[in-house]
């Protein structure tokens, strides 16, 4: 490599570790989002078992365990959830609230 060139090739260990960082942050945050959607609203029977699955899925993920199975569940329920209670296309179109809604 010559002295003006500032590209750098990065070792092995640098982008596994880069790898595994990148995945140990989305599992952190796809459980706070789960632990978020289980403090909000009112609880029910249904709600109740969603949420007791849902804990044993963040558990899973966590640990790393069906880590896929376990996080593509917790990403369906908060996608369904969020289009359910979020209704933001019944808010008209210039309402400031529409745009969090989304």
């Amino acid at each position: 490599m010559t002295a003006g060139n500032s590209t750098q090739l990065l070792s092995p260990a640098t982008l596994i570790l880069s790898a595994f960082s990148f995945l140990l942050a989305g599992r952190v945050l796809l459980i706070f989002l789960f632990l978020g959607f289980i403090l909000q609203g009112k609880w029910s029977i249904g709600r109740a078992f969603l949420s007791l699955f849902g804990f044993i899925a963040c558990i899973m993920v966590a640990v790393g365990f069906k880590a896929k199975w376990s996080a593509a569940f917790l990403v369906i329920t908060l996608s369904v959830f969020n289009v359910a209670v979020n209704n933001w296309w019944s808010v008209h179109s210039a309402h400031p609230t529409r745009d969090f809604l989304k």
